[in-house]
Formats: structure tokens, C-alpha cells, sequence
């Protein structure tokens, strides 16, 4: 890991523990969609950590808006440790809106 990777792994450190337990290789199996393990999240998680993955997770969107789906994928399953890659960029959109609208 480097010096840089290292840093953004603590940087999202939340957000890291969340997609590793529910976006991992099994998401389709247990949820369905990113979306639906998001609302799963948000259900099982207490309002401190709902509001650190979602402050997180804005980070991150807002960190990779521009790149191409094949860099984000790699930031996703590489930074994150994500069994989910993402199609098209907007799906991270969707994850957005499940996190904030699940959160309140």
C-alpha cells in the first residue's frame, strides 16, 4: 500500500468498513442492488456511523466525479476494497440518494 493509498484508506475509513460489508462480492445475493445494501446499511448502523459513511461516501463521489467508470472502479475495489463495480458512473448516484434519503 502506498504512502498515498494509505492515507485516503484512513481518509474513508468508514466508508471502507461499509462497502466491504455491504458491497462486498455477495451484495447481489443478500441486497439486490448497491442501493437496497446501502438501505441496509442505514437500517442496521446507528445515526454516528450513518452520518460518517455519508459524509464519506460525498467525499469520495465528489473525489472521482470526472474519471472514467475504469478509474473509479479501481478506486472502489482497490482504496475501498468493493465488490461492487460500478457500469455507469451514475450509479453512484443511486447509492448517494439511498444513503442521504435512509439516513434521516
Amino acid at each position: 500500500m502506498t504512502e498515498e493509498t494509505s492515507g485516503k484508506a484512513q481518509q474513508f475509513a468508514a466508508l471502507r468498513a461499509f462497502v466491504r460489508a455491504y458491497l462486498n462480492q455477495d451484495y447481489e445475493d443478500e441486497y439486490g442492488t448497491p442501493a437496497a445494501a446501502a438501505r441496509a446499511f442505514c437500517e442496521d448502523a446507528n445515526a454516528e456511523e450513518r452520518n460518517r459513511v455519508v459524509e464519506e461516501w460525498g467525499a469520495f463521489v465528489a473525489s472521482v466525479n470526472g474519471l472514467s467508470v475504469d478509474e473509479v472502479n479501481a478506486r472502489l475495489t482497490g482504496e475501498l476494497g468493493s465488490g461492487w463495480s460500478i457500469r455507469d458512473v451514475r450509479e453512484l448516484k443511486r447509492v448517494t440518494l439511498a444513503l442521504e434519503t435512509s439516513a434521516k
